[in-house]
């Protein structure tokens, strides 16, 4: 890969990493005022996919399961050993220190309980698609355009247009059994997964590029008046503010496609660098977040919401990123951070 898109890659991982802190700061309160935050930050997780994608699956390199057996010791170190951290803390702090705070802390872990350590979800869900990757590969290293279109086409239907036309009308998406059979693997996940190898080969033309922003801009006005204007039921919301929303797929592949094409100036590439803390912030910012409430007294309800959230994000970014550059200078530390 060259160090145009490398650094292109770079930035979307800082824009995913900061997203993903907005999106738990925005998720604090309630308050139609900050919707747009909610919903701004939707793509984030997405981001990432879309880049682990592109970077597995776009290369000549051959993932083997030798290679996926590496990736995957690393990442299950990572999730112990931060899952063990969160779970201790909390667990010591409600039963004080004890052998059944370690034994529930070990379950935890084992068993991906993430309710101490919610933002593992998706390390754990990388972990799946980092096992299933050698058969992915394969596929990406011999599909041709037509074969790459109807499996993504198969998936945005399964995974993204009828779970959000059966939210809307609050059906129970699982009662229709294609999707019932196929949601267990997750199909949205693994069409993020594809679309960043598909883009990457086959990327859009400058007029598809003007279509898709139209579109994101179209979808995201519908959005926000749905989200903020009049009373709507929860599960109604839920269709619009999720990964798998029609205007989550299309925000995330403008997003992906701008950045990805564009980000090559000077001064990209000074911030790039910033990208090697994008794991640490991932980790730490719940504990930041946490930290900041109860020792400091300081969260997003201290002034006004919308002013507040963005403020207060980047505060917890530039926390995190700190510190995460100094776990890096601790050798034990370094490889799982």
């Amino acid at each position: 890969m060259n160090e145009s898109r490398r650094t292109s890659l770079d930035i979307m991982t800082i824009i995913a990493s900061f997203l993903v802190v907005l999106a738990h700061q925005a998720s604090q309160v309630d308050a139609r005022s900050i919707y747009a935050y909610r919903i701004i930050s939707e793509a984030a997780v997405p981001l990432f996919i879309m880049k682990s994608g592109t970077l597995l699956l776009s290369n000549s390199k051959r993932i083997d399961y030798s290679y996926v057996r590496k990736r995957i010791t690393k990442f299950a170190l990572i999730i112990t050993f931060w899952g063990l951290f969160y779970n201790l803390l909390c667990n010591a702090l409600i039963d004080g220190i004890s052998y059944s705070a370690v034994w529930k802390s070990i379950v935890a872990v084992v068993t991906a309980d993430t309710a101490y350590n919610y933002q593992f979800w998706y390390l754990y869900m990388l972990l799946g698609l980092y096992i299933i990757s050698p058969v992915i590969k394969k596929f990406t290293d011999n599909a041709g355009k037509k074969d790459f279109l109807y499996v993504i086409t198969i998936f945005a239907i399964i995974g993204f247009i009828v779970p959000f036309i059966c939210g809307i009308y609050d059906v129970d998406s699982q009662s229709i059994w294609v999707v019932k059979w196929l949601s267990p693997f997750s199909a949205y996940w693994l069409l993020y997964y594809l679309l960043g190898t598909y883009l990457d080969r086959y990327p859009l033309s400058k007029q598809q590029n003007q279509v898709i922003i139209l579109l994101t801009a179209l979808l995201g006005s519908l959005t926000i008046l749905k989200c903020v204007g009049g009373d709507n039921s929860q599960d109604s919301l839920k269709a619009w503010l999720k990964y798998n929303s029609p205007f989550t797929l299309v925000y995330t592949v403008a997003l992906f496609s701008v950045v990805y094409r564009k980000c090559d100036s000077c001064g990209a590439r000074r911030i790039a660098g910033l990208a090697k803390y994008s794991l640490g912030i991932y980790i730490l910012h719940p504990a930041v977040i946490v930290a900041m409430r109860k020792v400091l007294g300081i969260d997003v309800s201290c002034f006004a919401l919308v002013m507040s959230v963005p403020v207060l994000t980047c505060v917890v970014y530039i926390c995190c990123a700190i510190a995460t550059w100094v776990f890096k200078k601790i050798p034990i530390l370094r490889g799982i951070i």
